[in-house]
Protein backbone atom coordinates (compact mmCIF):
# COMPACT_ATOMS: atom_id res chain seq x y z
CA UNK A 1 0.00 0.00 0.00
CA UNK A 2 1.41 3.54 -0.95
CA UNK A 3 1.26 6.16 1.76
CA UNK A 4 0.85 9.66 0.26
CA UNK A 5 3.67 12.52 0.39
CA UNK A 6 4.18 14.03 3.68
CA UNK A 7 5.78 16.93 1.57
CA UNK A 8 2.44 17.67 -0.59
CA UNK A 9 0.61 21.10 0.13
CA UNK A 10 -3.46 20.44 0.59
CA UNK A 11 -5.27 22.19 -2.50
CA UNK A 12 -6.91 24.64 -0.27
CA UNK A 13 -3.90 26.11 1.19
CA UNK A 14 -2.36 26.66 -2.54
CA UNK A 15 -5.41 28.47 -3.21
CA UNK A 16 -5.61 30.42 -0.25
CA UNK A 17 -1.72 31.93 -0.98
CA UNK A 18 -2.34 32.63 -4.23
CA UNK A 19 -5.75 35.04 -3.35
CA UNK A 20 -3.61 36.55 -0.46
CA UNK A 21 -1.05 37.63 -3.31
CA UNK A 22 -3.91 38.81 -5.63
CA UNK A 23 -5.40 40.60 -2.94
CA UNK A 24 -2.24 41.94 -1.52
CA UNK A 25 -1.22 43.08 -5.75
CA UNK A 26 -4.81 44.35 -5.44
CA UNK A 27 -4.34 47.11 -2.32
CA UNK A 28 -0.76 48.15 -4.04
CA UNK A 29 -2.37 49.50 -6.84
CA UNK A 30 -5.32 51.01 -5.02
CA UNK A 31 -2.84 52.89 -2.85
CA UNK A 32 -0.49 53.71 -5.67
CA UNK A 33 -0.89 57.72 -6.02
CA UNK A 34 -0.50 57.92 -9.59
CA UNK A 35 -1.78 56.83 -12.64
CA UNK A 36 0.67 55.10 -15.17
CA UNK A 37 -0.08 55.01 -19.08
CA UNK A 38 1.83 53.78 -21.70
CA UNK A 39 1.02 55.75 -25.30
CA UNK A 40 2.85 54.95 -28.54
CA UNK A 41 3.13 57.74 -30.94
CA UNK A 42 3.28 56.81 -34.55
CA UNK A 43 3.36 59.13 -38.07
CA UNK A 44 4.67 59.28 -41.05
CA UNK A 45 8.38 60.31 -41.53
CA UNK A 46 8.82 59.02 -37.73
CA UNK A 47 10.09 55.85 -36.32
CA UNK A 48 7.31 54.37 -34.01
CA UNK A 49 8.18 55.96 -30.48
CA UNK A 50 7.23 54.64 -27.45
CA UNK A 51 6.06 57.12 -24.72
CA UNK A 52 5.12 56.77 -20.94
CA UNK A 53 2.37 59.38 -18.95
CA UNK A 54 2.65 59.50 -15.31
CA UNK A 55 -0.75 61.45 -13.71
CA UNK A 56 -1.87 62.31 -9.96
CA UNK A 57 -4.57 60.35 -8.77
CA UNK A 58 -7.59 61.34 -8.69
CA UNK A 59 -8.34 62.05 -12.19
CA UNK A 60 -8.44 65.56 -13.77
CA UNK A 61 -7.42 68.13 -16.24
CA UNK A 62 -3.38 68.37 -15.14
CA UNK A 63 -0.38 71.02 -16.29
CA UNK A 64 2.01 68.89 -18.25
CA UNK A 65 5.53 68.33 -18.01
CA UNK A 66 7.38 67.02 -21.30
CA UNK A 67 10.79 65.52 -20.44
CA UNK A 68 13.37 64.58 -22.78
CA UNK A 69 16.28 62.93 -21.49
CA UNK A 70 19.60 63.46 -21.77
CA UNK A 71 22.64 61.65 -23.99
CA UNK A 72 22.53 57.69 -23.54
CA UNK A 73 19.29 58.24 -21.62
CA UNK A 74 16.12 56.17 -22.02
CA UNK A 75 12.55 55.83 -21.02
CA UNK A 76 12.74 53.44 -17.87
CA UNK A 77 15.62 56.23 -16.46
CA UNK A 78 13.18 58.70 -16.38
CA UNK A 79 11.18 57.16 -13.76
CA UNK A 80 12.08 59.00 -10.60
CA UNK A 81 11.93 62.64 -12.35
CA UNK A 82 8.42 62.04 -14.00
CA UNK A 83 6.93 60.53 -10.20
CA UNK A 84 8.53 63.65 -8.53
CA UNK A 85 6.90 66.19 -11.52
CA UNK A 86 3.61 64.16 -10.86
CA UNK A 87 4.16 64.67 -7.02
CA UNK A 88 3.63 68.23 -8.17
CA UNK A 89 0.34 67.83 -9.34
CA UNK A 90 1.52 67.73 -13.55
CA UNK A 91 0.61 65.33 -15.93
CA UNK A 92 4.46 63.64 -16.78
CA UNK A 93 5.09 62.80 -20.11
CA UNK A 94 8.41 61.02 -21.41
CA UNK A 95 9.14 59.31 -24.76
CA UNK A 96 11.99 57.52 -26.72
CA UNK A 97 12.83 60.10 -28.74
CA UNK A 98 15.62 59.48 -31.80
CA UNK A 99 18.78 60.90 -30.44
CA UNK A 100 20.58 60.97 -33.50
CA UNK A 101 18.46 62.92 -35.99
CA UNK A 102 17.44 66.43 -35.46
CA UNK A 103 14.27 65.90 -38.31
CA UNK A 104 13.02 62.80 -36.55
CA UNK A 105 13.27 64.73 -32.90
CA UNK A 106 11.51 67.33 -34.81
CA UNK A 107 8.44 64.81 -35.67
CA UNK A 108 8.20 62.93 -32.74
CA UNK A 109 7.98 66.24 -30.79
CA UNK A 110 5.14 67.14 -33.41
CA UNK A 111 3.72 63.83 -33.10
CA UNK A 112 3.50 64.03 -29.15
CA UNK A 113 2.03 67.31 -29.40
CA UNK A 114 -0.98 66.21 -31.06
CA UNK A 115 -1.40 63.18 -29.28
CA UNK A 116 -1.06 65.85 -25.97
CA UNK A 117 -4.18 67.91 -27.84
CA UNK A 118 -6.22 64.90 -27.85
CA UNK A 119 -5.87 63.78 -24.59
CA UNK A 120 -8.68 65.03 -21.47
CA UNK A 121 -5.92 64.94 -19.05
CA UNK A 122 -3.94 67.30 -20.59
CA UNK A 123 -4.39 70.93 -20.19
CA UNK A 124 -2.31 71.84 -23.74
CA UNK A 125 -2.28 75.20 -22.59
CA UNK A 126 0.26 74.73 -19.65
CA UNK A 127 2.68 72.76 -21.27
CA UNK A 128 6.42 72.94 -19.90
CA UNK A 129 8.91 71.06 -22.24
CA UNK A 130 12.15 70.16 -20.12
CA UNK A 131 15.22 68.96 -21.39
CA UNK A 132 18.43 67.62 -19.66
CA UNK A 133 21.97 67.69 -22.15
CA UNK A 134 21.08 66.26 -25.33
CA UNK A 135 17.24 67.09 -24.54
CA UNK A 136 17.76 70.09 -24.03
CA UNK A 137 19.86 70.76 -27.20
CA UNK A 138 17.36 69.28 -29.34
CA UNK A 139 13.91 71.34 -27.90
CA UNK A 140 16.08 74.56 -28.62
CA UNK A 141 17.09 73.42 -31.92
CA UNK A 142 13.67 72.43 -32.52
CA UNK A 143 12.11 75.79 -31.14
CA UNK A 144 15.29 78.05 -33.56
CA UNK A 145 13.84 76.22 -36.56
CA UNK A 146 10.00 76.44 -36.22
CA UNK A 147 9.42 79.67 -33.37
CA UNK A 148 5.46 78.73 -33.86
CA UNK A 149 6.12 75.73 -31.89
CA UNK A 150 6.33 78.44 -29.00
Amino acid sequence: MSRPCANRWPAWMLLLLAGGFLAALWWARERDPFVRMEFTLRGTGIPTTPGLAVLPKPGGRFPVAVLFHGAGGNLIGNGRALRQLAELGLAAVAIEYDQTNQLKFNGQAAALSAFLRGQSWAQTNATAWIGRSLGAQRTLALLAQHPETQ
